[in-house]
């Protein structure tokens, strides 16, 4: 299984376009590990600007966002970030309506990598909005920061208005991360 995780990855780095269809096979498959990296695969393949195009794809990245495997669901949400310019309408409300419901996900690395993929592939303020309010007092620093880039990003799409998103940063929790007096999410803030 490891040299077809490292495959996954090695492909989307490359940019091999004639493997796509073979990561979205892989991307359902029986091994998690797996899983997660052809999400990482398809994720980087999208990086060199082309937009990707599949009749599978949308479906991949759903079932992602079902995933078993935390790193999975994790690594499908920032696969999204990368390929939400590249699907239709309809894919992106369900996409949204399931990230909206994973904000509540146990691993804070899901939550974190929800906070920006809603920011990018939510075209209506609901239910992107009472999703990211439920992680202003999240236990993890990193949550909470990612939400002043998904609050930015949203009120720069238009999706929310500029006194929505401001309003919305000011309501976060603003801690220290560990024994440092440097609060970063503040920096954050501040941006």
């Amino acid at each position: 299984w490891v040299q077809r995780a490292r495959g996954c990855r090695m492909s989307g780095l490359a940019r091999h376009r004639e493997a796509l269809a073979y990561l979205l096979t892989l991307a359902t498959g029986d091994v998690p590990m797996v899983r997660r990296d052809a999400f990482v695969g398809l994720r980087e393949m999208r990086r060199d600007g082309e937009p990707l195009e599949h009749p599978r794809l949308a479906e991949v990245l759903l079932a992602g966002l079902h995933d078993i495997y935390y790193e999975a669901r994790a690594t499908a949400a920032e696969a999204i970030v990368e390929l939400a310019g590249d699907l239709p309408l309809e894919a992106r409300e369900q996409l949204t309506a399931r990230l909206a419901r994973l904000a509540g996900d146990a691993q804070f690395e899901v939550r974190m990598a929800v906070c920006t993929a809603l920011a990018r592939v939510a075209d209506q303020t609901e239910p992107t909005a009472s999703a990211l309010v439920r992680l202003h007092f999240d236990p993890v620093w990193k949550v909470r920061g990612a939400l002043f880039e998904a609050y930015a990003h949203l009120a720069e799409r238009g999706v929310l208005a500029p006194h929505e998103a401001r309003a919305a940063l000011d309501s976060i929790l603003i801690t220290a991360n560990g024994y440092l007096t440097e609060y970063q999410i503040r920096h954050h803030r501040n941006e």
